[in-house]
């Protein structure tokens, strides 16, 4: 979405609904794709907590997924986004990963923490390549993928 697509986007919604002024709004951004443009139009649009997706930082985990992205990367999101006044920032963590152990797991917060978030979320990785067409492209050991997967 382009930053004034999002800026209209929130008008859109402040003219339909009655938001309290204390009212948090929230969004979920991928890091990578963070412009300046596009954080300065967050924080123009009145966001007050991101959600930046990590996953992890171990890089054989981040192969397997095929999500490249470096704790460079978002800590320059972060910066951007607290630079264009959002308040709250989280980090979106995913255990279960193809190629991840709880030494990789450690490793990936104790990265996170330096980037000193205001919450944490954590979720399960499910494989669920029928419903989640880009997980088709990601290798896991049908064993494995059975263990990942919910009821299909």
């Amino acid at each position: 979405m382009a930053p004034s697509h999002f800026r209209d986007l929130i008008a859109v919604i402040a003219r339909r609904f009655r938001l309290d002024p204390d009212a948090e709004i929230a969004v979920e951004v991928d890091p990578r794709a963070l412009t300046p443009a596009m954080a300065s139009s967050l924080g123009e649009a009145g966001v007050t907590r991101a959600s930046l997706g990590v996953q992890s930082f171990d890089p054989a985990v981040q192969q397997a997924v095929n999500r490249i992205q470096s704790v460079e990367q978002t800590a320059s999101a972060s910066e951007r986004l607290r630079s264009a006044g959002v308040r709250g920032i989280n980090i979106d963590l995913v255990y279960g990963l193809p190629r991840q152990t709880t030494a990789s797991c450690i490793e990936t917060v104790r990265e996170c923490l330096r980037l000193r978030p205001d919450r944490f979320s954590v979720f399960g990785y499910a494989h669920v390549p029928s419903f989640k067409k880009h997980q088709r492209m990601i290798d896991v050991p049908e064993d494995r993928a059975r263990s990942l997967r919910f009821a299909e």
